[in-house]
């Protein structure tokens, strides 16, 4: 890329005078005082090479010099200079122009508001421009080969200016102030680009007419853009340092201190960068201990020693390179990089520890990285502190940086004493797209067998995610030897899929089915893992559709569902009269629901505040049970032949309230429940021949199932009401203001009918059979809808709840509120009941001040308690105090260090305890004493130094002086690595575990791993 387009100051003035080679012109008289002459309008001055034109010219002779005022215009062959005021000493050679100073040959030109010319022998030696100095060059160049030229302006813009010439010809060009040239770049005739820099000041030196070098002088920047027809470089070049030197004639730039090249996202960065832009490199060193950087586009930077990068090809060869890439770092003694997505690394190191001296790393002779794929070793040497501990041949790993990314998954080793040594979860992962993914576990045990995990993931964003896994397993039966495991084994699976659809905003689906082949299959140490998945009684399969319509307060369902009791094969029948449910099937279960909404529109009338709701439901039930079968004398069992029974019932409930405001104080809230309940069949009692119903063996009345429709209404209703107190009390202590008592009393009463008796006397609701001796048969009882109320209810129920505040005034004169306790009460009391009219008195008390906490509840009874052969009984008398039934007390506190400069942990502190008490009093059912009992918990984490910390959590039995559980966990921050442990010594889930592992992710299958205890498999 030749550059020489340069405004090159040559010889603007060569001529030479004698005052009486002078000739003076004008058209107005010519003034004479003593040895000043005055010449104006229109003055021509001549001599043999130059002419000039003014106003006016002050001739003073005895002192050599001209003054020249208005319009100066002073020719030459090559030159023409303009300006409002010229000054020209004959003596010095030196001439001073002022005033919109303009300086122009052929296509060249200088402009200021000042010049100061100085010449030697009447030929310029040096033009010094102070302020605002401006040079320009036009030129031409074709953009392509077969058009005509077009034209461009070359610019040099500072704050002073200074030109140097030698044997008529410029030989140097300083810049100083906001210096900044704009010049184009031409190689034969063709135009390559445009260069724009700017610095503190630049320096321009000129051999034989061409320019020769450019130096650029603090705060440095450029930038060049080129003309993409004729120059292998298609974008834009940003490039800044301390100091740019460029060397014209050798095409190379040199950028010092604190460099900086841009080219199409990929930036460099070094004390010292060389440029050769011949052949587009960049060659960067390293220089007082700071190492060039090199960041493509997108990727981590890469620091070497040195670094060389072809800014076309985009490769590079880095030594004694180090990079870091996700989360590993890699090093190399030489690094390649031959495509933007490739590279070759000599002798290298990957690790995840940030250290230029790494505590482990992965060494390979040859090793190649794909960026944000894989990393390929040919040979791979894991080394810990230098020390080389195991090395394969070859080696693929991902180079992901904990993103979802295919590969194998390592496995743990072990020993457990009911299945021997054991390899667990070796498996691999799939992940084709970010749509769904795979992923396999094999476990292998000597002594028991083998299972194989699969897990299938798949997810449309805004539309639908799901999962199906599956567990198979093939067990040693009634041997050991694993060299049996196809000759006497067991093989049993199960199979999971959740699916979670959002049809559109309105509409839902989700799916959950669940099949096992054994009802013990979770209940296996290999399978069940996870103390939920042992206790687990019942598979739940369900199908559920729901749709709303949100603008009318509506909402539907569907729901297919069955539930399986695993366990019924656990208990098997006592006689053959015993059955068990072993399946309940929802088939179906439709529902709608109306939200509550106003019965008479939107308003301000007190009608407008009454509001109905509605809802309905289809249920339809299958039972699958099974029944006691005789396997052998005094031995039962259950049949494989389940007995099925379905059937349905259908509700309808409605709902109406209608909240007021009365006095503006007192809130009313009445309401009605109604609901009605739709049967297929119904049991009927059997009936003598004298008209009562027929006792069974067990003192029941016989019944039948009929099928017929049948119908039930019932109804509840009730009304509150409820106000709040306010009280303030004046208590100014310290910053304590004042307090602030909140009472909030509620009265209120529910009523419900007796539907076993005529409803005002005279109308029966049909829901009973009565026989000839008047005892009546509830035709409801044992369907789906349950029995029928058949006492009258009354309630009145009565409340009080209790806030107290205070009110503290902030250092800044306003004001906050704290809440200090709340104390709440309750009762009821039923006019309709036999006896024991009153409810108890249920109480709650709960505080929190700063780090300390405190509920209380209790139960009061308002009647005695007296003893009896067959233990206590509550008795229709009221006693003379409340007696306490119940007491739940728990306290806590939280307490914690200042965060400490020396040792501090994630939350601020070296240390954090939570300390609990819960004290409970139950009333014995034998005696006048109460049953007590008292916990205490601790939660304590503890940071030792500044890596280590410790956790313990413990809970102990007092009544009993046992300790109910505690466990001890350990952690330490080994830089680039982890290190656990934790340690349950005795309950149920005792055990230890101890895990060290590298921190990154990619690497996660570098650990040591030991565990123990019946929880963990051992």
């Amino acid at each position: 890329m030749k550059s020489i387009p340069f405004f090159i100051l040559t010889a603007f003035f060569s001529f030479s005078f004698m005052d009486d080679a002078w000739r003076f012109k004008s058209d107005g008289p010519l003034e004479n005082i003593g040895s000043t002459r005055t010449f104006s309008d229109n003055v021509v001055i001549k001599n043999d090479k130059i002419t000039i034109n003014t106003d006016k010219v002050i001739h003073r002779i005895d002192q050599e010099e001209m003054k020249m005022y208005g319009g100066v215009e002073m020719f030459t062959d090559l030159e023409t200079l303009f300006c409002d005021t010229m000054f020209y000493w004959l003596d010095k050679d030196l001439i001073r122009a002022s005033g919109n100073v303009f300086l122009k040959r052929e296509s060249q030109g200088i402009k200021s508001n000042e010049m100061l010319i100085t010449m030697q022998d009447s030929v310029i030696e040096k033009i010094e421009i102070t302020k605002s100095a401006y040079a320009y060059n036009q030129g031409s160049a074709r953009i392509k080969k077969d058009e005509p030229p077009k034209n461009f302006v070359d610019e040099m813009i500072s704050n002073s200016m200074t030109v140097q010439f030698n044997n008529n010809e410029a030989s140097s060009i300083q810049m100083k102030g906001m210096a900044e040239t704009k010049y184009h770049a031409i190689e034969d005739s063709l135009l390559v680009g445009k260069n724009d820099v700017s610095g503190d000041s630049i320096s321009i030196r000129i051999k034989n007419n061409d320019l020769y070098r450019i130096e650029v002088y603090n705060n440095c920047r450029g930038e060049f853009i080129p003309e993409s027809s004729n120059s292998s470089i298609d974008s834009l070049i940003t490039y800044r340092g301390d100091y740019i030197d460029y060397k014209v004639k050798d095409r190379i730039s040199f950028l010092e201190g604190e460099s900086h090249i841009d080219y199409q996202g990929t930036t460099l960065e070094s004390e010292l960068i060389e440029v050769d832009w011949s052949t587009n490199k960049l060659l960067a060193f390293k220089k007082s201990d700071v190492f060039p950087v090199i960041s493509p586009e997108g990727e981590d930077p890469i620091r070497g020693d040195t670094l060389r990068y072809n800014m076309i090809e985009k490769n590079g060869v880095i030594s004694h390179g180090r990079s870091k890439m996700n989360d590993s770092y890699f090093h190399g003694d030489e690094l390649y990089r031959n495509d933007p997505n490739l590279y070759h690394i000599k002798d290298s190191k990957y690790t995840s520890c940030d250290l230029d001296e790494p505590h482990f790393y992965l060494w390979s002779k040859k090793m190649k990285i794909i960026p944000n794929d894989r990393v390929i070793a040919r040979p791979l040497w894991l080394y810990v502190f230098d020390v080389p501990l195991v090395g394969i041949p070859f080696a693929v790993f991902p180079n992901k940086g904990g993103s979802r990314h295919s590969g194998w998954i390592m496995p743990s080793y072990g020993y457990s004493r009911s299945s021997g040594n054991y390899l667990q979860n070796l498996g691999y992962y799939y992940a084709p797209s970010d749509y769904y993914d795979l992923k396999f576990l094999l476990n292998f045990y000597d002594k028991k067998g083998i299972n194989v995990r699969s897990y299938f993931r798949y997810k449309k964003k805004y539309s639908f995610d799901g999962s199906i896994t599956s567990t198979i397993s093939q067990n040693l039966s009634g041997t050991n030897d694993i060299s049996n495991l196809f000759n006497s084994y067991t093989n049993n699976f199960d199979l999971n899929w959740n699916h979670k659809q959002k049809i559109d905003p309105t509409q839902n689906l989700n799916v959950r089915y669940t099949y096992l082949t054994s009802n013990s299959f979770y209940q296996q140490n290999d399978i069940g893992y996870d103390l939920e998945t042992r206790l687990k009684q019942k598979l739940e399969s369900s199908l559920n559709y729901s749709k709303n319509w949100r603008e009318y307060k509506n909402s539907m369902s569907v729901n297919i569902s069955e539930s399986y009791n695993l366990l019924v094969q656990q208990s098997p029948p006592e006689n053959l009269a015993d059955t068990a449910i072993v399946k309940i099937r929802n088939l179906p279960r439709l529902s709608f629901r109306h939200m509550q909404s106003p019965l008479f529109g939107i308003g301000d009338r007190w009608y407008n505040n009454t509001y109905f709701g509605y809802s309905s439901s289809l249920n339809g039930i299958q039972k699958m049970k099974a029944v006691a079968k005789e396997l052998y004398d005094g031995a039962y069992g259950w049949d494989d032949d389940l007995v099925s029974n379905y059937n349905y019932y259908i509700r309808h409930a409605f709902s109406f309230r209608s909240p007021q405001k009365a006095f503006g104080w007192l809130s009313i809230s009445p309401s009605i429940n109604l609901k009605e309940d739709w049967i297929a069949n119904y049991r009927s009692p059997d009936i003598d021949e004298s008209g009562n119903f027929i006792i069974d063996d067990n003192n029941r009345v016989s019944y039948s199932v009929k099928d017929g429709f049948k119908r039930r209404l019932t109804m509840r209703g009730s009304i509150s009401l409820q106000t709040t107190l306010y009280g303030l009390i004046p208590f100014r202590v310290g910053p304590l203001n004042s307090l602030r008592h909140t009472i909030t009393p509620s009265i209120g009463t529910s009523y419900a009918p007796d539907f076993s008796k005529q409803f005002l006397g005279f109308y029966d609701w049909g829901y009973f059979e009565t026989d000839a001796s008047g005892r009546a048969f509830d035709l409801f009882e044992g369907s789906y809808v349950g029995r029928t109320p058949t006492t009258f209810n009354q309630i009145y129920s009565l409340s009080i709840a209790n806030d107290f505040q205070a009110k503290i005034k902030n250092s800044d004169n306003s004001y906050s509120k704290i809440k200090l306790l709340s104390w709440n009460l309750a009762s009821s009391y039923s006019p309709t009941a036999d006896s024991l009219n009153w409810s108890n008195v249920t109480s709650s008390m709960r505080t929190r001040v700063g780090a300390f906490s405190l509920s209380l509840s209790m139960r009061h009874s308002l009647y005695k308690r007296v003893q009896t052969g067959s233990g206590m009984v509550t008795v229709n008398e009221f006693s003379n105090l409340p007696e306490l039934r119940n007491l739940n007390a728990y306290t806590s506190i939280k307490l914690n260090d200042k965060p400490s400069t020396e040792s501090s942990s994630e939350d601020g502190g070296a240390w954090n305890a939570n300390m609990s008490l819960r004290y409970l009093i139950e009333s014995s059912l034998s005696d006048y004493s109460y049953n007590k009992k008292l916990w205490v918990g601790l939660n304590l984490n503890l940071n030792l130094t500044k890596k280590w910390r410790l956790g313990y959590q413990s809970r102990m039995d007092i009544t009993n002086n046992t300790i109910t559980s505690h466990s001890l966990n350990i952690r330490r921050n080994l830089h680039c690595w982890e290190f656990t442990f934790g340690w349950t010594p005795s309950g149920p889930g005792e055990g230890y575990r101890l895990h060290i592992y590298v921190k990154n992710p990619d690497l996660r299958d570098i650990r040591v791993r030991s565990t123990g205890g019946r929880y963990f498999g051992s």
